[in-house]
């Protein structure tokens, strides 16, 4: 039996500024709980050459 999450998108949006820039998000309403949901977040580079296990 599939089994999915059903959840409305208000179309409203959600700005956060962090050290990087300005991140952009929507806020969905699942339930009877709002969630905030961010996309394309950029995370660090892999530690490579003498970088790496240290």
């Amino acid at each position: 039996m599939p089994v999915g999450i059903v959840g409305q998108n208000l179309e409203k949006s959600r700005s956060v500024w962090v050290e990087q820039g300005l991140l952009l998000g929507k806020i969905y309403k699942l339930a009877d709980n709002y969630i905030q949901i961010f996309r394309g977040i950029p995370y660090a580079e892999a530690p490579i050459g003498p970088l790496r296990f240290k």
